[in-house]
């Protein structure tokens, strides 16, 4: 019987959709990566559109975790035209992923636009789980700018949902809500401890916990042998492209780490194009990367006004960016 044969091969396509999605909770990419291509495989046999866009959506978000944008952005266009006013989910979760996609390509106007449109879908189909899960991408590309009235508009909206966050967007919540705090100068040391402990009790897949880890530790940074930095070097690896840029950086700065310096001058050379690395150039004494610097920061500036620019550079530019709110030594760049 052929739809007993197609029903069998639906489920196990499904299944090792579900494996692949484990492996890359785990962050274990290349197994995601095998896994995945056979669902789609499978998906494109039955002719199961859906289960096929959904792979599809799931291969892009690994492209954009390896900072492979060309591929991504081509898997995301196909799904965009496919699924546009006929399957709103995976038109919701397209418009989320290219909201991510634009961010880190330093198109911060466009990625709003698209989280915007994601929010819409969502409301429109009454998905809370990715109401949920796009205000705080919403809420996140806010704090990395620095914006405090983004972040709370953002965390306004998910108030009406607080009842139905499971435990893992629960301490995503929380982490929005500390680094507002933090952002603002309004938390004391022993809710920053509180909120530590129970973000310790989380289990969380790998990437969304470096996440956590290295936003906070930029703003409150701890000592180098403290539990938050061995857990980050146990997790962080070259494949995580931003977690890893971001994790070398911090440790060259805070640290004066002249391996982290080396680690992040080579990840720079692979992935030149991402918006915050005009932080991560400028610690480097050589004439190119002073240029590049400039280039990425000079672009971010037209996209704030005079506020917003002074609120960002006293969060994450300001000189003594090093020793903020903690000790550590001034770092020094490898010769």
């Amino acid at each position: 019987d052929l739809r007993m044969i197609t029903g069998y091969s639906r489920q196990q396509a499904e299944s090792i959709n579900n494996v692949a999605y484990m492996h890359f909770l785990m962050a274990d990419f290349s197994q995601a990566d095998v896994f995945w291509k056979q669902a789609k495989n499978l998906f494109a046999r039955i002719g199961d559109q859906s289960g096929l866009a959904r792979t599809e959506l799931n291969l892009a978000t690994l492209a954009l975790t390896r900072g492979e944008y060309s591929q991504a952005t081509q898997i995301l266009t196909e799904v965009l035209e496919s699924s546009q006013g006929r399957r709103p989910e995976e038109e919701m979760v397209t418009q989320f992923l290219l909201s991510n996609r634009n961010y880190s390509r330093g198109s911060w106007a466009t990625a709003l636009r698209n989280n915007e449109e994601a929010l819409r879908i969502a409301e429109s189909i009454e998905h809370s789980r990715g109401l949920v899960e796009v205000r705080i991408w919403g809420a996140e590309m806010c704090l990395y700018l620095a914006n405090s009235q983004c972040i709370a508009e953002q965390l306004a909206g998910l108030e009406k949902y607080a009842a139905q966050l499971n435990s893992e967007q629960e301490i995503l919540r929380d982490w929005i809500e500390v680094s507002a705090a933090l952002l603002a100068d309004d938390i004391s040391t022993s809710e920053i401890t509180a909120f530590w402990s129970r973000f310790r009790k989380q289990l969380l897949p790998v990437q969304s916990e470096l996440r956590v880890l290295l936003s906070i530790l930029e703003l409150n940074p701890t000592p180098r042998d403290s539990w938050q930095w061995q857990r980050v070097r146990e997790l962080v690896r070259p494949a995580m492209y931003k977690e890893y840029l971001h994790a070398s950086y911090l440790q060259a700065v805070q640290f004066n780490d002249q391996e982290a310096f080396e680690q992040l001058r080579r990840t720079l050379q692979n992935h030149p194009d991402y918006w915050r690395n005009h932080l991560y150039y400028e610690i480097f004494s050589d004439n190119d990367s002073k240029r590049r610097a400039e280039q990425l920061r000079e672009r971010l500036y037209q996209y704030m006004n005079r506020q917003q620019l002074e609120v960002y550079q006293q969060t994450y530019e300001r000189p003594e960016t090093n020793v903020r709110r903690g000790t550590a030594v001034p770092a020094t760049e490898p010769r």
